[in-house]
């Protein structure tokens, strides 16, 4: 086998640890860290950088960093914060891969000669008919094609997953047989620029919250809310309404943001969360629209799938109405283990 020369993203974790483990076993391997976000009291990016020099000093590998927070803020964190504005409900994630990670980290690593950016990601990516087809990892609980379902032929063509065909559990135990400095290290949860601080809290930081009415689904006002982006549909905790005269001793849920009244409205009645429809922004495919219409689909992150029918690059139907898909979140579409793209859901209704 011809030795490559591949520029792997290293982050502090386990998975982008063991990759370049692995690589560095057939091939000349680059680790590079990439910077984000400013070092804060929440988000602890010294010690990222700090596990990553020490992988590396381990693997006897030097590493590079490179610094994205300009490049972040305006094309992921602003885009978020619009969008939150509008009452939506953005994942950070998504647009991290598209617009940097896959772009200007690939985009580095092609101007420095390398043969393919290599991450931590748990996908596959096989040519089929010409083209590079995103498939899902064996792992339904690691599989990360939902994030990366925004990427194009371009950028599949130059990406490289080396965890791809492992279970979680075997990326670990290879850790440990390579006897990584993060081998027992825990995966990190969430965005990094919020850290350990409350979601909500964050936001109130960066925009002008405007507090107002939360009402029942009976249109009785139970209280106030602190300002509708910092809610989500289907949101059941941090309510603050406590005890509400003549209702059920059941949890309440968000069902509605009403942006021109700013009114936030609860019901009791899960059901009504229940949505049959969607129309989403266009479709991005990631290889090719496919000829059935019949397909699963994914509304968040995770290993359930919904089946539904494509009516349109912007109409989805669900076979069974499902509960609280967001607008602001992406649907993602699959078939027979294929992602086959997605974009952002726009609106729900039955």
């Amino acid at each position: 086998m011809q030795k490559k020369h591949y520029m792997v993203g290293l982050s502090g974790g386990v998975d982008s640890a063991t990759s370049c483990a692995i690589l560095q076993e057939q091939h000349n391997i680059t680790p590079i860290f990439m910077q984000n976000w400013e070092e804060d009291d929440h988000c602890h990016i010294s010690e990222d950088l700090q596990i990553c020099k020490d992988v590396c000093q381990y693997l006897e590998l030097k590493l590079q960093t490179i610094n994205f927070q300009k490049a972040y803020f305006e094309n992921v964190f602003q885009v978020c914060l619009d969008l939150f504005q509008k009452g939506l409900t953005p994942n950070p994630d998504i647009l991290c891969n598209s617009q940097i990670k896959f772009s200007l980290l690939s985009d580095h690593a092609k101007q420095q000669g390398y043969d393919a950016l290599a991450t931590g990601h748990y996908a596959n990516i096989e040519k089929r008919d010409g083209q590079f087809a995103l498939l899902q990892a064996p792992d339904p609980i690691k599989d990360q094609t939902y994030f990366l379902s925004q990427l194009t032929q371009d950028q599949l063509s130059f990406a490289l997953f080396p965890l791809g065909k492992l279970q979680k559990n075997e990326t670990r135990a290879l850790a440990k047989k390579f006897q990584l400095p993060n081998a027992y290290r825990k995966d990190s949860v969430g965005i990094c620029f919020i850290g350990e601080r409350k979601f909500s809290n964050f936001l109130q930081e960066y925009l002008l919250c405007k507090p107002g009415d939360i009402l029942s689904d009976t249109e009785q006002i139970i209280g106030k809310h602190k300002g509708l982006f910092c809610y989500t549909i289907g949101q059941r905790k941090g309510l603050a309404i406590g005890g509400v005269k003549n209702s059920l001793d059941m949890p309440w849920y968000v069902i509605e943001k009403r942006l021109e009244k700013n009114q936030l409205i609860l019901s009791q009645d899960p059901m009504k969360l229940l949505q049959s429809h969607i129309h989403t922004s266009p479709i991005h495919w990631t290889r090719q629209k496919p000829h059935e219409t019949q397909l699963q689909a994914k509304i968040r992150h995770g290993p359930d799938f919904v089946n539904c029918i494509l009516h349109s690059d912007t109409h989805i139907e669900f076979t069974t109405p499902v509960s609280a898909p967001t607008p602001g979140q992406h649907i993602v579409l699959y078939q027979n283990g294929e992602c086959l793209g997605g974009n952002m859901i726009l609106e729900a209704f039955k």
